[in-house]
C-alpha cells in the first residue's frame, strides 16, 4: 500500500497514502489497483510536476465538461487549512484529456472547477479559489479512447497573494528584453488599480521597460489564463491614469525608463499572461505618414506592395505585412466608403485618426465579399485620417487598387 504521508507548505494540509505513481515499463502496472483511485488516491504537493499515465486506469468519476469525462482516470488528493487560490495545469501530450476538481468524498454535485482545451486539446487548466477542506484531483479523459501519458503541475497560493519580485511599481522586475514578456500574477497581491479598471483588487505585477528614443509602443496579450488581462504603459509608480487597455494597449511615449503593469479585473482575475511588446520609432513613423499620398473622392488609385511592415492591425491576424500609407481629409462629418482590391497578397484595409498610434485605429476589415476584397463603410467626423492597404502575411507583396467614396451627412 506504500507509506502515508503529511506533507504541511504554504497553506496545504494533505494527508494521503501512497508513493508518486510510476509507468511500469512492462508488465502491469503495480499501483493500478491500489493508488491513483478514489479509494486511494495519490498526494500532489504545491510546486510539484507530477507525470503518470492513465492508460488502462478505471474510470469511476465524471465531469460536467470535457464530454462528461468519461475517460480512464488517476485520482490526487489534497488538503487545504486556509483559503487559497490553486492553479492546476495538464499536459496530456497526445490525447486530448480532461482535468477536474470535486470537494471529498467526490460526489459529482461537490466538483468545484473543471477544464478541457484550455488552451488546446491536449491542455487543461484549473484555477480557482477554495475554501479550507479536502479536495480530490482527477486527471481524465474526454472518452474512453482519450488515455495515455500526462504531466500535471500544482501551485497554491494564500488567498490575498504573497509579496514577491515584480508584485509592486518600485520593484519592477526587468529590463524587458526582446518582444516577449511571461510573467504571472497568481501569486500576487493588489498593489496598484489602473485607471480603466472598474473593479478593484486584481493582483498585478510590473516590469520595466528602457526606450532610447521617442516611440510608439503597443503590447498585448497574446495567451493568459484569465480573461481580458488589464495593460497600463506607466512613466512611473504614481502614474495610476496612464494609458491602459484590456488585452492591448498602444502609446507614444519618450525616451527613458517605463513601467508595463499587468492586472486584473478583480480579485480572481490571475494566472499566467504572455505578452508581446513592439515599439517603433516615432521619427521614422512620423516620416512615413507625411509622405502618405491623397487619396481623392471618387477617384481609384493604384499600387504595389511590398517591403517591411510598420503598421499593425486589430484584424487581419494583426496585419504584419507591408503596407502603403494613404490619407484623406474630411472637411465636414461624412460617410465614407473605402474600397480595397488585392491581386497577389491578402489584403486588410485599416484607418486610423492619429497615423502612428495602434490606439487610434478606427476601423479595420479583413476579406469582405469578393475574394481579395476588403471594405470600411463608416461614417466620420470631420479631420485628417490615414487610411493603409496591408498584407495578413510578413511577406505579402503584390499590386492593388482603392478607392474612396466620400458622402457627406451632417448632423449628430
Amino acid at each position: 500500500m506504500g507509506r502515508a504521508e503529511t506533507v504541511i507548505v504554504a497553506g496545504l494540509l494533505c494527508c494521503c497514502a501512497g508513493p508518486p505513481r510510476v509507468k511500469a515499463t512492462q508488465g502491469p502496472d503495480p499501483w493500478k489497483t491500489a493508488e491513483g483511485t478514489l479509494e486511494s488516491p495519490l498526494t500532489i504537493e504545491p510546486g510539484q510536476v507530477a507525470t503518470g499515465d492513465t492508460t488502462g486506469s478505471g474510470a469511476k468519476l465524471g465531469s460536467r465538461c470535457g464530454a462528461g469525462a468519461g475517460g480512464p482516470e488517476v485520482v490526487y488528493c489534497f488538503d487545504l487549512d486556509q483559503q487559497s487560490r490553486v492553479r492546476i495545469e495538464l499536459d496530456t501530450q497526445a490525447h486530448d484529456g480532461a482535468l477536474h476538481v470535486r470537494a471529498a468524498p467526490g460526489h459529482p454535485d461537490q466538483e468545484v472547477g473543471c477544464s478541457e482545451d484550455a488552451p488546446d486539446r491536449t491542455r487543461s487548466l484549473v484555477s480557482v479559489r477554495l475554501d479550507a477542506g479536502r479536495y480530490l484531483l482527477v486527471v481524465d479523459g474526454s472518452s474512453a479512447a482519450e488515455q495515455g501519458p500526462y504531466s500535471l503541475s500544482f501551485e497554491v497560493a494564500p488567498a490575498s497573494g504573497s509579496k514577491g519580485p515584480g508584485d509592486s511599481c518600485g520593484q519592477a522586475l526587468g529590463p524587458v528584453t526582446g518582444d516577449t514578456v511571461m510573467t504571472s500574477t497568481f501569486a500576487s497581491t493588489d498593489t496598484m488599480t489602473l485607471s480603466c479598471s472598474s473593479s478593484p483588487g486584481g493582483p498585478d505585477t510590473f516590469h520595466s521597460f528602457t526606450l532610447h528614443e521617442d516611440s510608439v509602443v503597443e503590447a498585448r496579450v497574446v495567451e493568459a489564463d484569465f480573461s481580458s488581462p488589464i495593460l497600463g504603459l506607466l512613466a512611473g509608480c504614481t502614474d495610476a491614469g496612464a494609458p491602459c487597455g484590456a488585452s492591448r494597449v498602444s502609446a507614444t511615449l519618450p525616451a527613458g525608463t517605463h513601467i508595463l503593469a499587468v492586472d486584473g479585473f478583480g480579485a480572481d482575475q490571475w494566472g499566467d499572461v504572455t505578452i508581446k511588446v513592439v515599439t517603433w520609432s516615432l521619427a521614422h513613423l512620423e516620416a512615413r505618414c507625411d509622405a502618405a499620398s491623397l487619396l481623392v473622392d471618387g477617384k481609384p488609385s493604384a499600387g504595389d506592395l511590398g517591403g517591411e511592415g510598420d503598421f499593425e492591425a486589430s484584424c487581419g491576424a494583426g496585419a504584419p505585412g507591408p503596407e502603403a500609407v494613404h490619407v484623406i481629409g474630411l472637411a465636414e462629418r461624412s460617410r465614407v466608403r473605402l474600397t480595397l482590391n488585392s491581386t497577389g497578397f491578402d489584403g486588410v484595409l485599416h484607418l486610423r485618426s492619429r497615423c502612428p498610434e495602434p490606439g487610434a485605429e478606427v476601423g479595420c476589415n479583413d476579406d469582405q465579399g469578393l475574394a481579395g476584397a476588403s471594405i470600411l463603410d463608416l461614417v466620420l467626423e470631420a479631420g485628417t485620417y490615414w487610411v493603409f492597404v496591408d498584407g495578413r502575411d510578413e511577406t505579402a507583396s503584390g499590386s492593388y487598387s482603392i478607392e474612396v467614396i466620400v458622402e457627406p451627412k451632417p448632423g449628430a
